[in-house]
């Protein structure tokens, strides 16, 4: 397996763009640089002899059945948040193209059954991407993961359900275990599609669904969450008794007339919108 490709695997597994749980949070977005990943890097020698040891040994290949989070005891926010430190070094190591970073963040289990392939190969550490006394190249703004579960396992591991952005898609269950005092990656799995969000808790009449979509994209994008993570609640038809649909504006006037439409409701989980719609594709979201 060539180098790039081990950086590749890394990109796939858990880097994505998207906004940090905390950034959402306060509204500030954190930007990290290509000089962000700061954790000590695996002794070259360690990475030999665990390339050595992926040659004497089956390629296990990358699991791919999807499961469900299973189930566990809470962890504490201290604990999550050393994940989610993990997770974004994963981001980070991978932005600068820093092999031996990189592996220093997955557990040895992972380094043999998963990056390397059959056959010993080569690594040496990456070049540095600038001068000393230049700007480091800025990374996406807000790539970071976000952890939307985890639990303590039996076996001293922890499972956590995780997306690479901030709006939900492509979750995985994440496997961590603890190696030389770190919380590193031990597994990752497809999360099942219970796991995926963007169910429907809802009989949508057929000639609702355009309007129920066109209210999913501009919940999205209130939200700021993919169109994945959104559940539809309620559809109910509605004559509202003027073309305020429902939701009027003090001080505002109305044309008196009977509007028909729909009460649509929607939810990411964590907040509840509910949205009028009228004719002509006309709609309101009045939960502002």
């Amino acid at each position: 397996m060539k180098r790039i490709a081990v950086i590749a695997l890394a990109s796939i597994l858990l880097v994505g763009i998207g906004r940090s749980t905390s950034a959402a949070q306060d509204g500030t977005p954190t930007i990290l640089h290509a000089n962000g990943c700061t954790v000590e890097p695996m002794p070259q020698d360690r990475i030999d002899e665990l390339a050595a040891l992926a040659a004497a040994s089956p390629d296990a290949g990358l699991p791919t059945q999807a499961v469900a989070l299973p189930d566990g005891t809470s962890i504490t926010a201290d604990v999550q948040a050393q994940l989610r430190e993990t997770l974004i070094q994963i981001s980070a190591c991978s932005w600068a193209n820093d092999l031996p970073r990189l592996l220093s963040l997955y557990s040895e289990h992972f380094i043999v059954s998963q990056f390397f392939a059959p056959e010993t190969v080569p690594i040496v550490p990456a070049p540095e991407r600038t001068p000393a006394d230049a700007e480091p190249a800025p990374m996406p703004t807000d790539q970071q993961p976000m952890i939307f579960a985890a639990v303590l396992l039996p076996d001293g591991r922890i499972a956590a359900l995780v997306s690479p952005n901030s709006w939900g898609s492509n979750r995985q269950i994440v496997w961590f275990v603890q190696q030389d005092g770190r919380w590193v990656v031990d597994q990752t799995t497809p999360a099942m599609e219970s796991e995926l969000g963007g169910t429907t808790g809802a009989d949508i009449p057929t000639e609702a669904q355009p309007m129920v979509d066109l209210v999913l994209q501009d919940a999205a994008a209130q939200l700021g969450v993919d169109l994945a993570s959104l559940t539809v609640i309620a559809v109910e038809a509605v004559d509202w008794p003027d073309s305020s649909l429902g939701c009027p504006e003090e001080g505002g006037v109305y044309a008196q007339v009977i509007s028909p439409g729909y009460r649509i409701t929607v939810t990411d989980g964590a907040t509840t919108l509910e949205y009028h719609t009228g004719p002509d594709d006309i709609f309101v979201n009045c939960s502002q």
